[in-house]
């Protein structure tokens, strides 16, 4: 309630699902998921299932498909149509308004894997085994992305959308001003 009032966007990625489906219950504003992706097309404990994605959007949320090789694909490899297969799962699921990028990890794959290696009851299973098994998508990939929705007939709204007014959207509708002294 307190985030809700304040105008914060509440986001329930890294939360497990009970805590997810009670966040998106008892918020007053749409929530998003910042950066997970379809537990359907690869069941990784940090993906999320279709009742949280379908319960985010009937609230007017938003997922963002994050560009981490281990949660897009079996392989853990990272690729443009990976991050493709999983907006095109989303908007086949609950419509393009509710989908956007989250790309997440991007060059700090080193880091991450010492991290992993140093810290390895944080982190729980499916997480890949040193650096060279980390793979990640980064900014420069998302022209691929974008050429995949084209390809496949998304319109530009759409398109448009998905990389970035969808959550320019969530963040008009959420946001409060902030009263000055």
């Amino acid at each position: 309630r307190e985030m809700n009032r304040v105008g914060m966007i509440v986001d329930c990625t890294h939360t497990g699902h009970r805590s997810t489906m009670d966040i998106v219950e008892g918020s007053a504003d749409p929530v998003m998921f910042s950066h997970s992706n379809a537990w359907s097309l690869v069941p990784h404990d940090r993906n999320i299932k279709d009742d949280q994605i379908d319960a985010c959007a009937a609230r007017g949320g938003l997922i963002g498909i994050n560009g981490v090789g281990h949660f897009l694909s079996p392989d853990m490899v990272a690729s443009p149509e990976a991050m493709f297969r999983h907006i095109d799962y989303m908007v086949a699921r609950v419509g393009w308004r509710h989908v956007c990028i989250g790309i997440d990890h991007v060059y700090y794959g080193r880091q991450m894997a010492a991290r992993r290696a140093a810290n390895p009851d944080t982190f729980p299973k499916g997480y890949p085994a040193g650096a060279a098994a980390a793979s990640y998508l980064g900014p420069e990939d998302l022209r691929a992305v974008t050429r995949l929705m084209v390809g496949h007939g998304y319109p530009d709204e759409a398109v448009l959308g998905i990389l970035g007014q969808n959550f320019l959207d969530l963040a008009q509708r959420v946001w409060k001003p902030v009263a000055t002294a």
